[in-house]
């Protein structure tokens, strides 16, 4: 009997072990306990990386995004300031992002829209960044485009956005790419496509469409094909391009591709939410977390009980 409640003690030791082990690990990875509040490194200011700009055509909501990463600290809270400056070197627009907070050597994306976007031409945009009690700033010019071709929709494997498109990451995406011609004339030999770009802004893929054309003030659908094999899950910078004539036209948007589904930022819909995918996953975790402890008080419980009526016995 000694030997048999012996034993047990050595398997409840050990199996707690076991629980403080994997409770330990589960803090470390989703936790920011043991992080310090820290500078946050932007990406370079000298480069494209630093700012994408959704839908700059005249007449439409314009969205800027920043893209950060912090450091190897806890980043308590992070936004930026966008003020946008005609070619008279006024600020028409001052806009503050929204608040994020990050964990050591996460990635963020600061967003904003600017609802009253003006007149085609060129501006140039101001970036304050802020984190905690650190900060830089850089600017760019960009381009505010007449409203000839424009990207209405996307359909990515006959689901449009606002619905769930189902994908299998290292098999093909079909994208059906909806164009508005809004000329009132015809629009002749026009294709789109999509270029996709690895974290060094080299491309990684061009996708392009067959040559079609446009009536005046209607809609086409421009059909291209991504070949996913090798591609690994996460957030890729991507163009939208059209080509007619001498012309081109570009549109910035973000591609986060996951094991199952795509997420597109900058099209007007989200196929699925990054943030979505989180809690499920830390769900399950602490749901195993909290088992693992029920199992263990449940041991100890049962043991001492054990340990006593032994005690009482001799």
């Amino acid at each position: 009997m000694a030997l048999s409640i012996k034993r047990e003690k050595n398997i409840l030791v050990s199996f707690s072990i076991i629980v403080l082990v994997i409770s330990f690990l589960f803090i470390a990875f989703n936790n920011d306990f043991f992080s310090i509040t820290g500078f946050v490194i932007g990406t370079n200011p000298s480069t494209d990386y630093g700012l994408y700009i959704l839908n700059s055509v005249e007449g439409d909501d314009i969205t800027f995004v920043v893209p950060i990463v912090a450091s190897d600290a806890y980043v308590s809270k992070a936004y930026a300031i966008i003020d946008v400056i005609d070619a008279s070197g006024g600020v028409i627009a001052s806009l503050n992002t929204d608040f994020v907070s990050l964990s050591p050597n996460e990635k963020a994306n600061l967003k904003v829209k600017w609802k009253d976007s003006s007149n085609s031409g060129e501006y140039q945009v101001r970036i304050l960044v802020l984190m905690d009690v650190e900060s830089y700033s850089y600017s760019k010019n960009f381009m505010i485009e007449k409203k000839t071709l424009s990207f209405e929709s996307i359909i990515i494997n006959d689901k449009v956005l606002s619905e769930e498109a189902n994908i299998i990451l290292g098999e093909n995406i079909d994208f059906g790419l909806l164009v508005k011609n809004n000329l009132p004339d015809n629009v002749y030999n026009v294709s789109a496509g999509i270029l996709i770009y690895d974290d060094l802004e080299n491309i990684l893929s061009e996708l392009r469409s067959e040559k079609r054309d446009i009536n005046a003030s209607s809609l086409e659908r421009f059909n291209v094909s991504w070949d996913t094999k090798g591609v690994v899950e996460g957030e890729y910078h991507a163009k939208l391009v059209i080509n007619y004539g001498d012309e081109f036209i570009e549109k910035d948007i973000i591609l986060n591709v996951f094991e199952n589904n795509l997420e597109v930022l900058g099209i007007g819909y989200s196929v699925s939410s990054s943030e979505a995918l989180k809690p499920k996953q830390n769900l399950l975790l602490i749901s195993i977390v909290f088992i693992l402890v029920i199992i263990n008080l449940v041991w100890w419980i049962y043991y001492n009980k054990r340990k006593n009526n032994f005690k009482k016995k001799r």
